[in-house]
C-alpha cells in the first residue's frame, strides 16, 4: 500500500492485474486485485503507478471495504501492510485506526534513535506488534547462545 514509491511488485518482478491505486480509485473485481507468488496461501495486491493522493485513497471508503472484505473472506488472515516511513507522510496514521496492530520497520545506518522515538511516539495510541531492525550488522561474531541448566545455576551460586 505503498502508493508513494511502490516497490514490492518491481521486487517480486510482477505486473498486477489491477493496481491497488487503481482499485481504491475505480473499484474493480478483487479476483484482478490480489494474485499468487508461488507461495501457499499467500497473496499479494499491490501497484507499480506512483500517486500523490496515497493518504486519501487510504483513508476512503473503498480501503475500508477491502480490509472488511479481507477479514469476512478468511479465517484469521495476516495481513501485511507496507506503508512509507511514518515521518514521510501520514498514510501510516490514517491506516492505523483501521488495522489490529502496527509493526514499524527500523534500518540500522538510516533509522536514527530520535527518529525511531519520535515514529513510535506519533503511534502510541494504537497497539504495536513490535518493531523490526533490518540491515543489522553483526555485533559479535563469536556470540554463542545457550542456557545452562538449573542445576549448574544453583552450583554457581553456592
Amino acid at each position: 500500500m505503498d502508493m508513494r514509491n511502490p516497490s514490492v511488485c518491481r521486487a517480486l518482478g510482477v505486473q498486477p492485474a489491477l493496481e491497488l491505486r487503481d482499485y481504491l480509485e475505480h473499484g474493480g473485481n478483487l479476483k484482478d486485485l490480489f494474485f499468487s507468488v508461488e507461495a501457499e496461501n499467500l497473496l499479494v495486491a499491490g501497484s507499480v503507478t506512483t500517486t500523490e493522493h496515497a493518504s486519501e485513497l487510504l483513508s476512503s471508503s473503498r480501503f475500508d471495504e477491502l480490509i472488511d472484505t479481507i477479514r469476512r473472506g478468511t479465517v484469521d488472515p495476516i495481513v501485511l501492510i507496507d506503508l512509507p516511513p511514518v515521518l514521510v507522510t501520514d498514510d501510516a496514521l490514517v491506516v492505523a485506526p483501521k488495522i489490529d496492530a502496527v509493526l514499524v520497520v527500523a534500518s540500522e545506518g538510516f533509522t536514527n534513535r530520535s527518529e525511531l522515538a519520535k515514529a513510535l511516539d506519533l503511534l502510541s495510541e494504537f497497539p504495536l506488534a513490535g518493531v523490526v531492525l533490518n540491515r543489522a550488522a553483526d555485533a559479535s561474531l563469536d556470540y554463542n547462545y545457550a542456557y545452562e541448566s538449573e542445576s549448574s545455576f544453583s552450583r554457581k551460586k553456592s
